[in-house]
């Protein structure tokens, strides 16, 4: 099986529709955690985020995350939607998911995000790229737990040297 070629690029309204249909569960279940259906949530995020991009694996929508906040905030709302195709390159996931979150710190002190608080998977996801988690409350909208990470400038873990072994973990 040849090796799967990616691109990021500036995410764009059609990537919403195309990726909303195949979002990965642990992304349905934070978007209901949170109150919204999926497509729902993947939009508003979309919409409001001035730093939006998308991951192309094999010319599908693997990916969208972005950030948004208000322009005098030295924080901002880091967010990541997927598709099972990110399965497919995780280490160049993560690397990629780094660089993003460093470009993204360049104009903030600070990212937040929040994370289901069930899902093992995107909790370790949220510790690889160097977000510290606390402890989960309930959302104000569902009741359902969710954990806010929050990552400051400096601390996003380099791209150099990524263990596959940590990765898989």
């Amino acid at each position: 099986m040849a090796t799967p070629r990616y691109q990021i690029i500036e995410a764009r309204h059609e990537h919403v529709w195309k990726l909303a249909r195949r979002l990965r569960e642990e992304d349905r279940v934070f978007a209901a955690a949170a109150g919204f259906a999926p497509r729902d949530l993947l939009f508003r995020m979309w919409r409001d985020s001035p730093y939006r991009r998308a991951a192309i694996i094999d010319g599908r929508v693997a990916a969208l995350w972005g950030c948004y906040g208000t322009l005098l905030s030295p924080t901002a709302e880091a967010w990541l939607m997927t598709g099972p195709e990110v399965e497919r390159l995780p280490i160049a996931s993560i690397k990629e998911a780094r660089r993003e979150l460093a470009t993204m710190l360049e104009n903030k002190v600070e990212l937040l995000t929040a994370v289901e608080a069930r899902s093992q998977r995107a909790i370790g996801f949220a510790r690889i790229l160097g977000f510290k988690l606390e402890p989960p409350q309930p959302s104000c909208l569902t009741g359902q737990l969710l954990a806010l990470g929050r990552l400051a400038w400096g601390d996003v873990p380099s791209v150099h040297g990524l263990d596959s072994r940590k990765a898989a973990a």
